[in-house]
This record gives structure tokens, sequence and C-alpha cells, in this order.
């Protein structure tokens, strides 16, 4: 690679990097929602243990043992066991994501620090521990509070670990947080999100906002006033130049679940919008999309990228996909199987970059 490919290379990771992670953990699952649960804080669980509740499938069981377990054993224990049932229970397995939310809300019940709670936990299944601290503390400020407080809220995790993915799963988790107290006003988030001083925050900021704006789509009747199935790149087409880039990145999981997962379709929709100056950033979430709709097969999410329209949407599905890989595995060795399964020069270009990614775990 030239001095030039390899600084655009680092610029496009850290730009990326912690923003994939995060979103895997949304797409793999099916659009798991962040909310309120409904076991009282400080509850005792008459469940004996969790692989008491295989089969149930239903969270509820599996709710009243975990605010038990975190009461009593602290989260790290609660997570643990997640881990071990999961192995043979396949519902626990599917809603890992959501039943660490769980701990993560007691998580901060317990310890009542975001930075502390971070510390007592990790980062199991897809970050969900630390977004159901960030948002049970957020729940617990209301709108006024955390507008005053907004740059304070991730402060101890940006001296510690300044923009590490602790960090970014907290700023990350005020996005979803500002939607909620907001009403689910999405413009109102945004400028919330426009409250804190650090441009990396505000991005990182904007992009929970948009995902807790694609989620919505799941709750209630499915509808959303931010969401339109007639304009499915909406609200990407209406916001301002600064939030386009965070849109565009998550706005092409609403568009596949609205066109039954046609990814030539959605393709051109990338490639003829008016936006055209983030195509690439569509033609990159596509790619995201297409392994994260398949559970990273590889052999699905190459069919995939390969019905883009041009060698160069092709190369950022690519990239965008091979980044899912690594972050699904917390690998590279299936992004790797995944490149090669393409012809040159691209299957050098996907190798260089899952090469670069990896080394930013």
């Amino acid at each position: 690679m030239t001095k030039a490919q390899t600084r655009n290379l680092k610029e496009r990771l850290m730009r990326w990097a912690p923003v994939l992670i995060i979103l895997v953990a949304f797409l793999i699952t099916g659009f798991i929602l962040l909310r309120k649960y409904v076991i009282p804080s400080g509850s005792s669980s008459a469940v004996a243990s969790l692989a008491s509740c295989k089969d149930t499938n239903t969270l509820t069981c599996y709710k009243e043992y975990l605010t038990g377990k975190v009461q009593r054993d602290g989260p790290l224990a609660a997570i643990n066991e997640i881990k071990s049932v999961a192995k043979s229970d396949p519902y626990a397995g599917a809603q890992c994501h959501e039943l660490t939310h769980i701990i993560g809300h007691e998580g901060f019940e317990k310890y009542g620090s975001i930075s502390t709670a971070y510390s007592k936990g990790e980062g199991y299944c897809w970050s969900g521990y630390y977004h159901g601290v960030t948002e049970e503390a957020i729940g617990k400020m209301g709108a006024q509070k955390v507008k005053e407080i907004a740059n304070d809220i991730c402060a101890d995790l940006a001296a510690t670990k300044k923009y590490s993915f602790d960090h970014f799963n907290c700023v990350h988790g005020l996005g979803h947080g500002f939607m909620a107290v907001d009403s689910f006003n999405l413009f109102n988030a945004l400028k919330t999100c426009d409250l804190l001083h650090d441009n990396w925050e505000r991005e990182s900021c904007y992009g929970g906002v948009f995902m807790e704006n694609v989620m919505v789509a799941v709750r209630g009747d499915g509808t959303s006033m931010y969401l339109k199935p007639d304009q499915p790149l909406y609200p990407c087409t209406e916001v301002e130049t600064t939030y386009k880039q965070q849109c565009y990145l998550m706005q092409t999981s609403y568009a596949l679940k609205q066109n039954g997962y046609n990814f030539a379709e959605t393709f051109r929709l990338c490639r003829d919008m008016q936006d055209s100056d983030f195509s690439m950033t569509c033609y990159h979430s596509i790619g995201r999309d297409a392994s994260g709709a398949s559970s990273s097969n590889i052999a699905k999410t190459k069919a995939s990228c390969e019905q883009a329209p041009s060698a160069e949407a092709l190369e950022e599905c690519v990239v965008g996909a091979l980044k899912d890989f690594v972050s699904y595995y917390h690998s590279d060795k299936q992004a790797l199987e995944f490149c090669a399964a393409f012809a040159e020069p691209l299957q050098g270009r996907c190798k260089e970059q899952v090469d670069a990614y990896y080394r930013t775990f």
C-alpha cells in the first residue's frame, strides 16, 4: 500500500470502528429493543437458577433471576451464568443481548455510577451490559437534568479511557437515552447531542439517536413519525448535513426491512439518492447488513454484496461486511475466509483491511 492509501485506511477505520461494533448487536439479534424492564429494582428472585428458565420462552423468568443474581453476586457473575446457560439454551443464546441489558440496569442500581458499573461487567454479547447501564442512568435523570449535565455523564470514562470502546458505549448510549427523554423526538434528540463539546462524542451520540429511531419501528404498531415506508431513506434525506453520515450508516437496515431484504433494490437507493456524497456510506452500511442478515455466512454475504452496481460499491460493501465479521466473532479468522472468497485485487484489499481493523480490538 502507498503512504496515502495507508493514511486513508487508518482514517476510515477510526471513523467506522466503534459504530460497526455496536450496530451488529442490533442487526444480528433482529433490532433488539432498549427498554426499561418491568422487574422492580431491589426485588428478590424466587427462581432457583437461570437454567430452570429454559423452555419458558419468555423473558419474565430470566429477568427475575438475573435481577436477584446481580444483587447477590454482582454483574459479572450474572453475565458468566448467561454465557454458560446459552450453550444449551437456544432462547438465552438468541436473547443474550437483551438479557445483558437487564444486568446493566441492575448494575447501575447497585453501584449508582456509570464508570463503576462499567468496571464490574464486560462486553459479552455485543456490549448489552454497558448499554443497559447507560440507559438506566439516563432514565433516572430526566430530560432537563440530562441536558444540564450532558457533558458530565461520560466524563469519568473520557478522562480515564478517552475514545476507548467503553467511552464509545457510554456516549452512543446517550443518543438512545436522549431519544427516550425527549419523547422520541429525533430532531430534539440530535440537538441534545449537540450539547456535547467533543466532536467524536457528538458523532457517537448521533449514531445512538438514529439507531433508536430505527428500533422504534418494531415497537407497538410499528410506526414512527420519523420513518416512512414510501421514503426508506428518510429522515436522512431531511436532516442537516452534520447528521447525515451517522444517519446513512444506519438507515439501510430500515430500507432492507421494508423491501424484504432486496439488496439489489437497496444498492440502487444508495446509488440514486440525492445525497450522492454519502453513497459510499450507504454501500458500506449495506455490507454490514449483508453480514448481519446472514449471521455472517460467507456465501450469503458475498452473494448480497455482489449485487452492487459497480466495483466501487462492491468494495465498500465488502469492507462493511468484513468489519461485521470481525465484530461478530471477535476474531479475524472468519473475515479472512470471507476475503478469500473474492478474486484479486479485491481479495488483497479485503485482507489488508481485516488486518488493520482487527488490530483496533
